[in-house]
């Protein structure tokens, strides 16, 4: 199956740990992908569910608990001040998605551009 059929052919070892470097790293990007429709169903099955008040800095700390092989293979860094909008009332399932890609791609691009993300500028709006 793809990457994998290379193996079945004779290669030199440096061949081979590439390849297998590349399934490994198309088996994290699976990974993702199968989070991503999880959380997908999981927003699609909560819709009719009652808005509630949703601690953002709880929220945060379950997103970057979900991340945390990520952010030490990648050594980002995440700073998030919450203190200008403590809560949100919304659907719990959408803050938690919202903040999980906003995070996970920060990561992305931090990794290719070395640059620190920092999310503090979330405040209330009238």
């Amino acid at each position: 199956m793809g990457l994998g059929q290379l193996l079945k052919y004779p290669t030199n070892p440096e061949e081979e740990k590439e390849i297998l470097s590349k399934i490994i790293n198309n088996t994290y990007e699976l990974d993702e992908v199968v989070k991503d429709l999880n959380k997908i169903l999981d927003i699609q099955y909560n819709t009719a569910k009652i808005w509630v008040n949703v601690d953002l800095g709880l929220e945060m700390d379950n997103v970057l608990s979900s991340l945390r092989r990520e952010i030490v293979e990648t050594e980002a860094i995440v700073n998030a001040d919450f203190s200008a909008c403590g809560s949100i009332h919304s659907v719990k399932t959408y803050i938690n998605s919202i903040l999980l890609n906003l995070v996970s791609n920060a990561i992305k691009i931090q990794t290719s551009t070395k640059k620190a993300y920092n999310f503090h500028h979330i405040r209330p709006v009238a």
